[in-house]
């Protein structure tokens, strides 16, 4: 995931404001992109797209992209689009600016940890799948909790 938003944070033509990753239950990775100059009337739908691994990023399913411009998701979000749905029901921000801080607050989105706190947890998860004493079930359910 952190490969996948710094890849799009970098882009010149369209500038990442916020990344939210849902519908964490399958191999899939489904992510809303709200993107600062991204094309196209403030009420048109968001734009839906799909696709696999690439030899730059190695995916376990299908990347899954939602993106639009602050003011199209701001439109879609007014509409109640059920596009959204599934981001509103168990999306986590995995990156933001300010400038999103009324879409995030409008989705009600789960805010992820910062870059500190994640290589924090990276760090932990890994010490516990070096670590005998814990049982697979108990590493199994840490991982479960620690992991957005």
């Amino acid at each position: 995931m952190r490969k996948l938003v710094d890849a799009h944070v970098t882009q010149r033509e369209e500038r990442l404001v916020l990344a939210v990753r849902f519908q964490h239950d399958d191999r899939d990775v489904r992510v809303l992109e709200v993107l600062d100059g991204w094309p196209g009337e403030n009420d048109e739908p968001l734009f839906s797209s799909e696709f696999g691994s690439t030899s730059d990023l190695i995916l376990p399913g299908k990347l899954h992209l939602l993106l639009g411009s602050p003011p199209q998701v701001r439109s879609a979000l007014a509409r109640r689009d059920p596009s959204l749905d599934p981001v509103r029901a168990d999306g986590v921000v995995v990156f933001r600016t300010t400038e999103a801080d009324d879409i995030v607050q409008a989705l009600g989105v789960r805010v992820g940890a910062t870059t500190g706190q994640q290589a924090a947890r990276e760090a932990f998860v890994a010490s516990l799948e070096q670590d005998h004493r814990a049982t697979p079930e108990e590493r199994a359910e840490l991982l479960r909790l620690w992991r957005p």
